[in-house]
């Protein structure tokens, strides 16, 4: 629209609430706008409810709720505790828990609804333009919140000091001297439950698994995924000069975001919604365990998908590899302000992580690129990455660098995994094994390797924050190292135990 930076990240529905709320608008504009932002946001929901939306999108849309449903996560919580939580808001305001658990039979329902034309239309008229509980909120910035804030509690408590009576006086310095005694007592920490170290099995289970090296290697799990499949390609990085180093990440996350051959991103973007639950592209690079200034690092381009849309699966992340594009100069352009925009809102709320970076970045190759990459320096370049894009040159620059640092990751061999529920791997394999078929497998070429680096460093950084966020780093061991175990119990004791006190 030209009226702001990126969407805004409350963008969607807000379903937690008795009443679900519908977000739409943007970040990084200015308040002038929002009667235009307004007009355009009511202007697409108007165009909604007079020509609907194709079919094929709406169930793109059920395909993800599908997915949802049946994917078994647990990387931050355990799948059983986030199912209490994802119910516990239904259960809250009085409705059947069980039935927001268990979407089957709304999908169902809801696949013959949608093949009525008018039912969409219908739903964005009623529920969103005929709706009259419907408020523009406009936040601006202002220089004298904070100072404004102050004043406002010093005068509260004045007024509240000045209608208090001695006594009340005297048991409020009371209260206050009891308060500061409790928050120094030690607490009885025998009345938690324990973690003892025979809950903790001495060896970690041997999952087992297959592997095919023709036409290119395949590793393969069994396990069970609730009818979900997933796939990765892995490739060694390349060696890549300084310029490229510091463009991989966001290689890594355009590289999924763009128009594929003849589809544009727009295109590219449905067919992943009714083809995948998501596809995204990362880097891994990690440390050797014996040696910190060791690295091995690869590309990944992952994805999961309900296994019947297996086939297309592999298709699609054959043509993200093959026919991925960098000539969509404008979309280039809002992904950059988006990231821009994202990593800056995050300075306040990641500013112990971004200090701790900053201190750590002479310490290990590793440390100095996450510095760069994803830390405070990260954000200086890519700010300045922003700001040459408003150039046409710019844009072409960047164009052509995506571009060639794509060819470099084609041209490294490329590996496979695959995981599966036991009864579709067997017809995975063969369907991954057809589809790849005339892979033709590359020479293996230099690696990504960094210079060695340890040196001191102290560092100070401006930034827009109410806080500071202070960072000291020392040097200790590899993770292979006897003392590495016993370093990490003592971080988290000094964290816990002494920091945040």
């Amino acid at each position: 629209t030209g009226l702001g930076r990126a969407p805004s990240p409350l963008c969607g529905l807000e379903d937690s609430m008795r009443e679900m709320v519908f977000c739409c608008g943007i970040e990084g504009s200015e308040a002038e706008h929002a009667d235009a932002l307004e007009l355009a946001v009511l202007d697409v929901i108007e165009r909604v409810a007079r020509e609907g939306v194709p079919l094929e999108r709406v169930e793109a849309v059920l395909h993800q709720l599908e997915l949802h449903q049946r994917e078994i996560s647990g990387d931050s919580y355990p799948y059983g505790l986030q199912l209490i939580l994802q119910a516990l808001g239904s259960a809250t305001h009085y409705a059947d828990p069980i039935a927001l658990l268990n979407l089957d039979p709304v999908i169902a329902t809801l696949r013959e609804k949608i093949r009525d034309p008018d039912y969409i239309r219908e739903l964005a008229r009623r529920l969103l333009l005929d709706n009259a509980h419907r408020v523009t909120l406009v936040m601006t910035p202002d220089t004298r919140l904070s100072s404004r804030r102050r004043e406002r509690e010093a005068q509260r408590l004045a007024a509240i000091k000045n209608a208090m009576s001695e006594e009340q006086r005297s048991a409020t310095v009371k209260l206050a001297a009891e308060l500061a005694a409790r928050q120094q007592r030690v607490d009885d920490d025998s009345v938690l439950p324990r973690v003892e170290l025979s809950d903790v099995p001495p060896k970690l289970p041997d999952l087992p698994f297959g592997e095919i090296d023709r036409p290119l290697p395949l590793t393969h799990y069994a396990r069970g995924t609730n009818g979900i499949v997933y796939q990765q390609l892995v490739a060694p990085l390349p060696a890549l000069d300084e310029a490229q180093l510091q463009l991989m990440p966001l290689y890594s996350h355009f590289l999924t975001e763009l128009g594929v051959g003849e589809l544009s991103y727009l295109q590219a973007q449905e067919r992943q919604a009714s083809t995948v639950g998501s596809i995204h592209a990362f880097t891994s690079m990690r440390g050797a365990v014996d040696d910190e200034q060791s690295i091995a690092a690869h590309f990944n381009l992952s994805s999961k998908a309900l296994a019947r849309n297996a086939r297309e699966q592999t298709r699609l992340m054959q043509d993200v590899l093959h026919a991925a594009r960098f000539d969509e100069s404008e979309r280039l352009r809002d992904l950059v302000g988006q990231q821009l925009a994202r990593r800056e809102q995050a300075i306040s709320g990641n500013g112990h992580g971004l200090a701790m970076s900053a201190a750590c970045a002479g310490m290990s190759p590793l440390a100095k690129l996450h510095h760069e990459q994803s830390g405070l320096e990260g954000i200086l370049r890519l700010r300045a990455l922003a700001g040459s894009l408003r150039e046409p040159a710019g844009s072409e620059r960047l164009e052509a660098a995506l571009g060639a640092l794509h060819r470099l990751v084609q041209g490294a061999p490329l590996q496979l995994l695959a995981i599966a529920d036991q009864p579709h791997l067997p017809s995975l394999i063969e369907e991954m094994t057809a589809l790849w078929s005339d892979y033709a497998r590359p020479q293996a070429g230099p690696t990504l390797s960094l210079p060695a680096l340890r040196e001191r460093r102290g560092e100070l950084w401006l930034a827009n924050t109410q806080v500071n966020f202070c960072a000291r780093a020392y040097p200790t061991v590899p993770s292979e190292h006897a003392d590495a175990a016993a370093l990490s119990v003592l971080g988290g004791f000094l964290r816990n135990g002494y920091l945040h006190r």
